[in-house]
């Protein structure tokens, strides 16, 4: 079985990201071009979480 350090996968990174934005809610009234975000994730093989929390900033 393989030892995965969990500080070096995809996922921590995106966490990572999350907690270092200033305001992790984004409000409701923001309007996001959810499909462009998701078209770009598909494209660069990134976590949609992940562009959604870069957003915010």
């Amino acid at each position: 079985m393989r030892e995965v350090n969990p500080q070096e996968t995809t996922s921590a990174y995106a966490f990572d990201m999350c907690m270092t934005v200033p305001m992790r809610t984004m409000p409701f009234s923001k309007t996001l071009g959810v499909l462009r975000i998701v078209r770009v994730s598909k494209e660069k093989y990134l976590k949609f979480n992940m562009l959604m929390c870069r957003g915010v900033d």
